[in-house]
């Protein structure tokens, strides 16, 4: 447990040491999921402030549902956009860009509507920040400048696509 929490710092602290660990340990998927599930939880929670007993399951499956739209916008376009100096496994980017949403976990403070705005801005930056340092690490481009443009623009683009789905659903009555 004590591992785990250690990554959790190390990615909170920007360290890019800890995917060179995670990518030599196939085993560490289940921690991965485990970050992205609190980072959810956590997401849902802070939505309560907003909208309510229901943003708990609104807000963590919403999360959930972008989380993963961002992340294959990323991957996708990191395997078109080369860069790789090494053969990368859909297993390797996952645990890293799990553990990466680390820093998401803050949209918690969100449970407190005077801060809901600042925190989820707060942790969608130190998401975007932390997910380019892992896609620069684990397909091995040079500098943050093509990670940086991969992770804003699947997050700008994820975005786009969840207020258009939304204004669908409110427009249909849902």
């Amino acid at each position: 447990m004590k591992d785990f929490f250690d990554r959790l710092l190390k990615i909170i602290w920007m360290d890019s040491s800890v995917f060179d660990e995670l990518a030599d340990k196939p085993d560490l998927i289940s921690q991965s999921l485990f970050v992205v599930l609190l980072y959810s939880a956590a997401s849902g929670i802070g939505a309560v402030g907003k909208i309510g007993i229901t943003g708990i399951l609104i807000g963590s499956i919403g999360s959930l549902i972008n989380w993963s739209i961002w992340v294959y916008l990323i991957y996708s376009a990191a395997r078109l956009w080369g860069g790789s100096i090494r053969p990368t496994s859909t297993g390797e980017f996952m645990r890293a860009i799990g553990f990466a949403s680390a820093p998401g976990i803050i949209r918690i403070l969100g449970i407190s509507g005077d801060i809901r705005v600042f925190s989820n801005i707060a942790a969608t930056i130190w998401m975007t920040a932390a997910m380019a340092c892992a896609v620069k690490k684990i397909f091995g481009y040079r500098d943050l400048i093509r990670p940086v443009i991969l992770c804003a623009g699947g997050w700008f683009l994820t975005i786009g696509a969840a207020y258009i789905l939304s204004f669908a659903f409110r427009s249909a009555g849902f």
